[in-house]
């Protein structure tokens, strides 16, 4: 504020200065009378101006502090969606998946007989459904033959008293199997109770992924 009113006080003695110049050469504006009015408005104009820099609206001022805050913050927010964007984007195109299901065939006259074999005492293991999904899961692949069931990485996905799901993730994590066996309500008179019904494959899903290079 005081660098501003001595730049005005400059201008208004240069002015002077011109004013008494022409003075001296006889052709004077302004007499000492008329000069001190001049004076007072030039002071008033000057403390006015330097009022209404000071007094400036509050909110004017908050307004003006918080706008380029906001505007960062915008524009970050912008840039963070557009970069989650694509690396979703990327991470899909990295890895393509293929799934494949099987339903396996159910011959009611063939289950109710091996419900009637696993009665007399023979093959129990069909009772365990981790077993079963492993049975099936040979069918589907030659490579599980060989393995003993017992080593065999089941996950139990979904266990209900009639359904349950397993999964299996190979090694390298290209391949998941997703093996569903259940107890068919129509064993029970067979079995004769819920416990001692078999455990059934009914379909199978194969999830093979490819990695992109």
């Amino acid at each position: 504020m005081a660098r501003f009113t001595s730049g005005r006080t400059s201008i208004r003695d240069a002015f002077l200065a011109i004013l008494a110049a022409q003075a001296g050469r006889g052709g004077g504006v302004l007499s000492g009378e008329g000069r001190e009015p001049f004076q007072q408005a030039e002071i008033v104009s000057c403390q006015e101006d330097a009022m209404r820099t000071e007094n400036c609206n509050p909110e004017e001022r908050d307004i003006r502090r918080i706008l380029p805050v906001v505007l960062r913050i915008t524009l970050s927010l912008i840039l963070w969606t557009l970069g989650s964007g694509m690396a979703i984007n990327l991470a899909a195109e990295a890895a393509k998946e293929h799934r494949v299901t099987y339903t396996f065939a159910v011959d009611r006259d063939q289950t109710e007989n091996l419900q009637r074999w696993v009665n007399e005492g023979h093959d129990r293991w069909c009772r365990d459904p981790k077993l079963v999904a492993v049975a099936a899961m040979r069918r589907l692949s030659e490579e599980f033959e060989e393995v003993e069931a017992a080593s065999m990485p089941l996950e139990l996905e979904q266990r209900e008293q009639r359904e349950a799901v397993y999964t299996f993730h190979s090694v390298d994590g290209l391949k998941t199997y997703r093996i569903t066996v259940r107890r068919f309500e129509w064993l029970m008179p067979t079995a004769g109770s819920v416990h001692r019904m078999i455990w059934v494959p009914e379909k199978a899903e194969i999830v093979t992924r490819t990695v992109l290079d």
